[in-house]
């Protein structure tokens, strides 16, 4: 089977990773600001999930395959005028493709809001965890480690527990952007951006 979105589906995912991308690249942009110390690290970890939203509007709103991946890379092209550049968008495809697996391991055939809302945190989470055991692991360029040694234990425990906060947080603020956008005409009911599948 193949999946064809509608033009009007595309444009949306891009407009909305196109504003998420904004607000994400002035929250890099002010994390870069902060001195490198512990508690900066561990705003890093919390914040992640702040890139999501986008992604997680998307998904909430049109219930349709690939289209948080799809709204990720139109958020990281936005980005790539961050310092980071090309390595934002691949940062950013790696995060639209955690948001999308519990998803496509159902092969896109639930999407309750229970299900949107409980697999969205969780994709969240993961995501977090992953950022989180990088920096953990990683070492500067004469063997060190690259957290400072006052990231322990306080920037642990805060950096995994805000994670979660966060996730919540913001999966809650995406379903109630979406709900908002549906009200407006967009969305899943609307037949302009439903998703077509025909046989391949």
């Amino acid at each position: 089977m193949a999946t064809r979105h509608s033009t009007r589906l595309l444009l949306s995912c891009a407009a909305i990773g196109a504003a998420g991308g904004i607000v994400i690249a002035a929250l890099n942009w002010s994390l870069l600001l902060l001195p490198q110390t512990w508690f900066a690290y561990t705003l890093y970890t919390i914040s992640l999930g702040i890139w999501a939203l986008p992604a997680l509007i998307s998904l909430a709103l049109f219930r349709a395959p690939g289209v948080g991946l799809l709204t990720m890379v139109f958020a990281g092209v936005v980005n790539l005028v961050t310092p980071n550049g090309f390595a934002m968008l691949v940062n950013f495809l790696a995060a639209g493709i955690i948001i999308e697996l519990p998803f496509l391991v159902t092969l896109y055939r639930r999407w309750s809001d229970g299900y949107v809302r409980t697999g969205s945190v969780v994709a969240l989470v993961v995501a977090s965890a992953a950022y989180f055991a990088t920096l953990v692991t990683a070492v500067n360029t004469d063997g060190s480690a690259f957290l400072p040694a006052g990231f322990y234990p306080w920037g642990v425990v805060i950096s995994l527990a805000g994670a979660v906060v966060v996730a919540v947080a913001v999966t809650l603020l995406a379903q109630n952007v979406a709900r908002q956008l549906e009200r407006q005409g967009l969305g899943r009911r609307s037949t302009d951006t439903v998703v077509t599948v025909t046989e391949a």
